[in-house]
């Protein structure tokens, strides 16, 4: 009579056990969801922010490429700087990834009077022609009425480069001539219609590329004029872009080693080293230094700026979601065990069940056949030992 009382205690303790195991089982899921969840959103915004850097990277390179090509020092007429604005066109053409992206070349020059007058570059006949101020030079046309002009290399707005032709240092053995401003300044207007419609789309393509996703959300814009958008990826959305998930400026100029030398006579007033055959124009240098690891660090601020944004929404409700969803099947499994344990403890209180109701059958058959085989061994006994002798008494015990 103790065995369904042992079994009953033992089977409240197993499920006492079970409902313990899935709550710690839960509880640590829970832990390493959320441990998975933050993990998986740095992780994300590492690799957005290092897509970012190397799309920013990208278009700065062929700024630094235009500025090493472009930069040159003042020669000594009109006809000789044109030539030489041709061979560096020549060159830019050749060596550029995108050589559409180099629309005019100005010189901007004041004169003695300190009139600023623009002269355009026409690549024909690699010639200078004076012309009209066009509206897109006139805020470069303010700042040079300065006594000492200080314009930024890089115009976002134009967009383009203005870079300062500087007059050669004296010769070894002449007195150094006094620093003057430079009278004229190069400008590389950048063909902006080329950039919106080829060069961001590509670089979306080299960086941000998908594998059967949507597409993330990108915006570039101006860096003091924030509503200014330049570009947007075609499934972007203004009022989806007010908190990006990454953000990093561009067009700018940035050092990278392979454009640190030109391809020219090299920079104003350097002399070869003792031993060392002065490079002619048009010679090409050695190979270009291995690049730093890592990012290129910018010389000048960008003027430009990048907005990223998951096409799912933010990083954190995207791997808001993934938690949830996460949850929901963890959740899901132990409901499962649950109910497979609460199942198993049934099924063994039901087999014990029916176990005892079958031995209560087995005595009750069996109770029930020992009465009737009793009596009848009593009455054999009977008249086996002669107790019942006369007829009538026989007959009856033999009847019965």
């Amino acid at each position: 009579m103790r065995w369904p009382i042992f079994s009953s205690r033992w089977s409240l303790a197993i499920v006492a056990v079970l409902v313990l195991l899935l709550a710690v089982l839960a509880t640590l899921q829970y832990r390493w969801i959320a441990q998975l969840s933050e993990a998986e959103r740095a992780r994300l915004k590492e690799g957005l922010e290092r897509a970012a850097a190397g799309y920013c990277e990208g278009f700065d390179k062929e700024i630094a490429r235009a500025h090493a090509v472009f930069n040159l020092d003042a020669r000594d007429g009109d006809q000789e700087l044109a030539r030489e604005l041709a061979d560096r066109l020549t060159q830019w053409r050749s060596e550029a990834v995108w050589p559409e992206m180099v629309d005019e070349l100005f010189i901007l020059r004041r004169e003695e009077t300190g009139r600023a007058i623009v002269l355009c570059f026409v690549g024909e006949s690699a010639t200078l022609r004076q012309c009209d101020w066009e509206e897109a030079l006139l805020p470069i046309r303010q700042r040079l009425g300065g006594a000492e002009p200080r314009l930024p290399v890089v115009d976002g707005i134009l967009p383009g480069l203005v870079l300062p032709l500087q007059v050669r240092s004296a010769p070894r053995g002449r007195p150094p001539v006094e620093r003057q401003p430079p009278r004229d300044h190069l400008v590389v207007r950048f063909d902006l219609e080329f950039i919106q419609a080829t060069v961001l789309p590509a670089l979306v393509a080299t960086h941000f590329a998908v594998n059967g996703g949507d597409p993330y959300l990108l915006s570039v814009s101006l860096s003091d004029r924030p509503r200014e958008e330049i570009y947007r990826s075609p499934s972007g959305d203004s009022t989806r872009m007010v908190k990006p998930d990454a953000t990093d400026v561009f067009m700018g100029l940035r050092s990278f080693p392979q454009f640190s030398r030109s391809a020219f006579a090299g920079p104003p007033g350097r002399r070869p080293p003792p031993g060392e055959r002065p490079r002619a124009r048009g010679e090409a240098l050695g190979p270009p230094d291995p690049p730093p690891p890592g990012l290129h660090a910018l010389t000048e601020e960008g003027r430009w700026v990048l907005a990223v944004r998951h096409p799912g929404g933010s990083l954190e409700d995207v791997v808001a979601q993934a938690r949830r969803r996460n949850m929901a099947i963890s959740l899901a499994m132990l409901l499962m065990l649950g109910v497979t344990a609460a199942l198993m403890v049934v099924s063994t209180r039901s087999a014990r069940r029916l176990a005892r109701q079958q031995m209560d059958f087995a005595a009750a058959v069996s109770h029930e056949l020992k009465t009737p085989l009793t009596a009848m061994r009593s009455a054999g006994q009977n008249l086996a030992d002669g107790i019942v002798s006369d007829p009538e008494g026989v007959r009856k015990y033999g009847r019965l």
